[in-house]
């Protein structure tokens, strides 16, 4: 079954993927979303979201780059909505002279639309249940924003609480020390505010990343001030000075890898599709670490079994 955006023949998903990478390394494209059994088989990806004021860009892009990528995609929120709907995006940019300037484009509204039939979006996972647990998928996005449902679930303890233990296993594989029988480690991206739950109330942690600066904030909250708006501390004041990198002081796409651990982040939606791109790549490149550790400590293994006695 394929979506009749993936047989249009002008892609836009695949066509930016060739313009962003100077290099683009050859990678499966699986021309379906993955339905029924076999998601179990599928590596998960969860998208971390509002059910309210979220941006579609951020949400939609990302889901139809990894569900062409053979990914089974489901999204996080932090409870249950009531009255039951539909999760709905930010308002302010998606209606009026502003959403007509500087919205989301139609092609992306169309996923929006179609996201709104499927099951994983009309019946979410959410956060604030007991058994929820991040450690159940294999990617983790945490999307970004600054009116009052994104800022409420980017400063909530118990989503800082439920990410702690994902986020230890987000280190890369050593290929030379690890041994044959690592684990896969998990892989982390946060775009814009996003990153905000990985610093606040962790103080120790050593993950380096980028997130929206505060002029780019400003700009952005003067062109579409939401309801108290101004008492927000903006994101990067809030990010510890010697993890934390600012990029150009200009909008250009700008995405940064972290050295030691499976993370990627960016600033603002010109970034969210680099971002995925970095995201799927750190997921090959993990399995690939693993599999040239195991190999590594086999060999080795296999070469003291043959020293002489």
């Amino acid at each position: 079954m394929a979506f009749y955006f993936q047989t249009l023949q002008k892609d836009l998903i695949n066509d930016v993927d060739i313009a962003l990478q100077s290099n683009p390394l050859p990678s499966p494209i699986v021309n379906a979303p993955v339905f029924g059994r076999d998601t179990q088989f599928s590596p998960h990806l969860a998208i971390v979201m509002t059910d309210y004021g979220f941006d579609v860009e951020q949400v939609c892009l990302p889901w139809r780059y990894f569900t062409d990528r053979g990914f089974m995609v489901e999204f996080v929120f932090p409870k249950p909505i009531d009255p039951p709907r539909v999760a709905k995006p930010d308002p302010s940019y998606t209606t009026g002279w502003k959403g007509t300037l500087m919205g989301p484009s139609k092609d992306t509204m169309d996923i929006y639309s179609i996201l709104c039939t499927l099951d994983e979006f009309i019946q979410p996972k959410f956060y604030k249940d007991d058994n929820f647990s991040f450690l159940d998928f294999d990617v983790v996005l945490i999307t970004g924003g600054r009116n009052e449902p994104m800022r409420q679930m980017l400063m909530d303890p118990l989503l800082h609480s439920k990410l702690k233990p994902y986020l230890t296993l987000c280190k890369r594989i050593d290929r030379q020390k690890d041994g044959p029988n690592v684990s896969m480690s998990k892989i982390l991206g946060t775009i814009a505010q996003g990153a905000l739950p990985i610093y606040i109330n962790n103080p120790g942690t050593t993950l380096h990343a980028t997130t929206i600066p505060v002029w780019m904030e400003r700009a952005n909250s003067w062109l579409s001030p939401p309801p108290n708006n101004s008492s927000y501390s903006y994101a990067a004041s809030l990010m510890p000075t010697d993890n934390y990198s600012a990029g150009p002081n200009y909008r250009a796409v700008f995405t940064i890898e972290d050295e030691h651990n499976y993370y990627i982040s960016g600033r603002c939606n010109i970034d969210i599709l680099p971002l995925s791109i970095g995201l799927y790549d750190l997921y090959r490149r993990m399995l690939q670490d693993r599999k040239s550790a195991m190999r590594s400590q086999r060999n080795n293994s296999t070469s003291s079994n043959h020293l002489p006695q």
